[in-house]
């Protein structure tokens, strides 16, 4: 009598570890396909928006031509430090302000 209990037991804890094998086995992979999905619209909504972005800045600057002389003028460090030192004038007069 308790060989057959023993029996059944283990076989319903074997049925029970296998139902929840195969039920974290399907959540896993709905997991990763939901994610591979996410994955791919994002990669399509950068690429398309990215592509669209720097088609506006070059029809804003005038063209292929000019465009690629605005990137040099950006990436110049004449250009940053211009830059810089007009940010921090800005922010100096505003420290100035908000001080008196």
């Amino acid at each position: 009598m308790l060989k057959r209990a023993a029996k059944e037991w283990f076989h319903w804890n074997n049925e029970k570890t296998e139902r929840v094998k195969n039920e974290t086995h399907k959540n896993t992979t709905t997991v990763v396909i939901a994610l591979l999905t996410l994955n791919v619209l994002l990669l399509a909504y950068v690429a398309f928006f990215k592509h669209d972005t720097i088609r506006l800045e070059t029809m804003k600057v005038g063209g292929v031509e000019n465009f690629k002389f605005v990137q040099l003028l950006y990436n110049s460090d004449t250009y940053r430090t211009q830059q810089t030192q007009a940010i921090q004038q800005v922010l100096a007069s505003m420290n100035q302000a908000l001080n008196q």
